[in-house]
């Protein structure tokens, strides 16, 4: 059994602009100046209770999260998370709130939701003080990258390892089980 993570808890979320034919960020950072905060959604496999709970908790005890951005392999942006809503795995669930995301999600369930209060673009300091959430002396490879990876931040300065396995589908499918469930 896995010890118990005190660490706070990131995620990477891979975006793009090609889903729907939006530019992402200009389109949340406009709902961001109207409202003070966007919802920002995932598509595809969900996000585990106990995480959501996890995260929710850091929050509301003061600990920042952040929602990396992501897209061609390349952290992009920075957005701070307010608060995250998910109902498992394999959950489909509409925005938390009408009018507070961009109108493309009205026809496409998320499988999780961020509510975010900033949007800003990323630092090289950011992206070299990752970690994986599970593993944290591992630094996250960005490429061939799923949708979402749980991440944490690294103020040791310490060099991480890269992780070099070959990707396979059924490889991939374990490191999903993996993030999700290996406490």
């Amino acid at each position: 059994m896995s010890e118990k993570r005190e660490h706070d808890l990131h995620f990477v979320l891979r975006y793009s602009d090609e889903l729907h034919g939006h530019d992402t960020i200009v389109e949340h950072r406009k709902i961001l100046e109207k409202r003070g905060y966007v919802w920002m959604g995932k598509f595809g496999l969900g996000i585990a209770q106990t995480l959501v709970e996890k995260v929710n908790t850091q929050i509301e005890s003061g600990s920042a999260s952040y929602v990396y951005l992501s897209a061609y392999s390349k952290i992009k942006y920075r957005a701070r998370v307010m608060r995250v809503v998910g109902g498992g795995v394999s959950a489909r669930l509409a925005c938390p709130e009408k009018g507070a995301s961009p109108k493309y999600y009205a026809s496409t369930p998320c499988s999780v939701w961020f509510k975010l209060s900033s949007i800003s673009d990323s630092s090289q300091a950011d992206v070299k003080n990752l970690r994986l959430y599970n593993s944290p002396g591992l630094a996250p490879a960005f490429t061939s990258m799923r949708g979402l990876v749980y991440v944490t931040e690294s103020s040791s300065g310490s060099r991480p390892m890269h992780r070099e396995k070959k990707r396979t589908k059924k490889n991939q499918h374990a490191d999903i089980l993996l993030e999700e469930f290996d406490w």
